[in-house]
């Protein structure tokens, strides 16, 4: 009976998670690479695998007070919750303070988006009876009011002139308006501000008639002489152009009398206060907000417009005006052929929009053409997120997720991200996306049923690696707030009828447990452990590095094997349980200065149970094989063990005593004895148990397989 061994070496992890009906395909570098399952290991630009840190308890709060249905975001780097009764802000990282909604009426949960622009974050909800509101910073303090747009336009607008065709809006509450023309004949005209109606009084002789005498005043830096002051009247709900005055050098007063007389009715081609906006200023039932260039483009719910609202030079106010998709004069022409509000947008080198069926790019900066892209539209409940060069988004189906990128010959064009893992969200729905841009570029993808998967995502090196974080409860909320230095992950977790707020820990932070507190215990007894009660917790010594509260190596059952290896037969945690807010350790277990305290938890990478052929050409496929042995690469770490066949094994790094030396981790390679078994598929477990750093960089098998099997 002839027999058969090969070896192979993964060199690295950059195919994440994989689906098993791949397995079989060898010849593609995705599965070569890839992995069976993949949790609370974090893959690496480089492609080694990494024990995830873990994460900060701040604050918590229950379902009774702010509801089960509340939206987490940001505004700077102050985390805000928008619940049912109000705002809640983080203050001091350990407590929440309120604002209340300015418009008295809190936004629908289901439908409410957000959008920072200009250092203050815009709320809405589309709801039509429901007023858009911004929030802004005072240091970390924030404020909230209604949002308020002028009233009427300001800067350029497209009228003409001698009265044929004023704008849409200089008729606004006034029963007369006045407007100047840079120059006559010029169809652009600004509209100023600071003319005034004034002297309105009956003229003398015959009483039955009316003489209005009007006093306008002008801003002579902006009308130059011999421009023209057009002037308006409003007279039973019809609009008249009246005539014009000669601007003059240096001269900042004019009069005009009203006689009672008419002129062109102008009331078809001009339009009052658009009915969306309020008197009081305020736009009601904004379905989102994107910003391009100095536009900054809003959609209402009910129209089928698109509005824009121009920012006013450094004031940060907005004024309105609207882009139609109408064919007349004075209107900029967009071509929709069907239009049913945007879902979505993005803010880039082009405006992306998504009505129903199509995605589509808007570009120019004074006259805006559209361009479809896609014709496939985006998720109206799932934002999409900006990558530096791309836009991460879901379909309506909330199952897949794609990229779009422009690309080096000026087209758009994107992946679909969950090819490789469809037997993961084909049974979920997808909630929410985020994306960390630094160290390690990641999008992290929120299901609805509280799991969380996340993606390495290095497009130049082409690495799309799946895996999956793991918590104790069931993830509500992730945002990510993008900071100069690093950017820090906020999560909401469901913790029975609590909910609680963590930060996740960054890259220079060596904590692995989740929800962790600092303490200072008095001797052996650590209190003020309310958060944790009911659970079974774990102790980290900040000033021995010594871990309380799992399994001992040294004090388990063993049995050697190759002079390195120990079986650990009995995994439960030694953990303790928090009672009336505290714990008690072994009296032997006095502390000298604070500790940490958390929840633990434990990391597991698998194999792939690949296809290998020998040097001969002599194939594992059709047969049974056993692994003979491993070989595994480690970056700085301690405590990793290893499985198989339901046995785990401790991988033998770092074994001395912590407490000795601060550089208690390991870096290296080691032979791993494995027993195993003729199986069809053959992998073996690399895992993490105890809260220390740990890191893999490679791992070779070693396969025997013969005839018979």
């Amino acid at each position: 009976m002839a027999e058969y061994n090969v070896n192979y070496t993964q060199s690295n992890f950059t195919g994440g998670i994989v689906s098993a009906e791949l397995y079989g395909r060898n010849d593609f570098n995705k599965v070569k690479s890839g992995l069976k399952q993949c949790k609370n290991w974090t893959i690496r630009e480089a492609g080694g695998l990494e024990f995830r840190r873990g994460t900060k308890y701040l604050t918590s709060f229950s379902s009774s007070v702010y509801g089960d249905d509340f939206k987490l975001t940001s505004l700077g780097s102050v985390p805000l919750l928008f619940h049912e009764n109000g705002i809640a802000y983080l203050k001091n990282d350990n407590t929440f303070g309120s604002l209340d909604y300015p418009s008295g009426t809190a936004p629908d949960m289901a439908t409410i988006g957000f959008r920072e622009l200009n250092r203050k974050l815009y709320y809405y909800d589309g709801n039509a009876d429901h007023k858009m509101g911004e929030i802004s910073l005072s240091g970390d303090i924030p404020s909230a009011k209604v949002s308020i747009f002028e009233k009427k336009p300001s800067g350029s607008i497209s009228i003409q002139p001698e009265g044929t065709r004023p704008s849409p809006y200089v008729l606004v509450d006034y029963q007369y308006a006045f407007a100047i023309s840079d120059q006559p004949g010029n169809e652009s005209i600004a509209v100023l501000s600071n003319i005034a109606q004034a002297n309105v009084e009956l003229g003398e002789g015959d009483s039955s008639s009316q003489r209005i005498d009007l006093t306008i005043t002008i801003d002579s830096a902006e009308a130059k002489a011999g421009s023209k002051i057009l002037i308006y009247k409003k007279s039973q709900g019809k609009f008249y152009y009246l005539n014009s005055i000669f601007v003059e050098a240096d001269k900042t007063e004019y009069t005009y009398s009203d006689k009672g007389e008419f002129s062109v009715d102008i009331s078809s081609t001009i339009k009052e206060k658009p009915e969306y906006l309020q008197d009081d200023g305020s736009v009601m039932g904004v379905t989102s907000i994107a910003d391009y260039g100095q536009r900054i483009f809003l959609t209402l719910s009910g129209y089928e417009n698109y509005l824009i609202f121009s920012q006013v030079g450094n004031t940060n106010s907005l004024a309105y005006s609207e882009l139609r998709n109408e064919d007349e004069a004075g209107y900029q022409q967009i071509p929709i052929t069907r239009y049913d509000g945007w879902s979505k947008v993005y803010s880039g080198l082009d405006l992306i929009f998504s009505t129903s069926y199509t995605v589509s790019q808007i570009q120019g900066a004074g006259d805006l053409s559209i361009q479809t892209i896609l014709f496939d539209g985006f998720s109206k409940t799932v934002e999409p997120v900006a990558t530096r060069r791309s836009l991460i988004y879901t379909n309506n189906s909330n199952r897949n997720i794609y990229d779009l990128t422009y690309n080096e010959y000026g087209q758009y064009d994107g992946i679909d991200l969950t090819l490789l893992v469809k037997y993961i969200f084909e049974q979920k729905t997808i909630k929410r996306l985020a994306f960390k841009d630094y160290p390690v570029k990641t999008i992290y993808v929120l299901c609805d049923d509280g799991d969380l998967y996340c993606l390495t995502y290095i497009k130049d090196q082409n690495i799309y690696a799946w895996y999956q974080i793991v918590h104790y409860g069931k993830i509500h909320d992730l945002i990510v707030v993008n900071l100069p230095e690093e950017d820090e992950i906020y999560l909401v977790v469901k913790d029975g009828s609590k909910y609680v707020l963590e930060r996740a820990y960054k890259r220079r932070d060596n904590v692995y447990m989740d929800s962790v507190v600092r303490a200072t215990p008095m001797f052996n007894t650590i209190s003020g452990l309310d958060m944790f009660e009911g659970k079974t917790v774990r102790v980290f010594d900040l000033a021995t590095n010594r871990f309380y509260g799992d399994y001992d190596i040294r004090k388990t059952k063993t049995i050697e094997q190759g002079g390195n290896v120990v079986q650990i037969d009995d995994l439960d945690f030694e953990g303790y349980k928090v009672v009336n807010g505290q714990i008690t350790l072994p009296a032997d277990k006095v502390f000298t200065g604070d500790v940490l305290v958390g929840i633990p938890y434990y990391a597991v990478a698998e194999t792939i149970p690949l296809e290998f052929s020998d040097q001969n050409g002599n194939s594992t496929i059709g047969r049974k094989k056993t692994i003979t042995d491993a070989y595994l690469r480690y970056g700085d770490s301690r405590g990793l063990t290893y499985k198989t066949l339901g046995k785990e094994y401790d991988c033998g790094i770092a074994k001395k005593d912590v407490s000795d030396t601060a550089e208690f981790l390991e870096r290296g390679q080691i032979r791993l004895d494995v027993a195993s078994e003729y199986k069809w598929d053959s992998t073996i477990k690399i895992l993490q148990r105890q809260p220390y750093p740990a890191r893999i960089e490679s791992i070779t098998l070693g396969l025997h397989f013969n005839d018979k099997s």
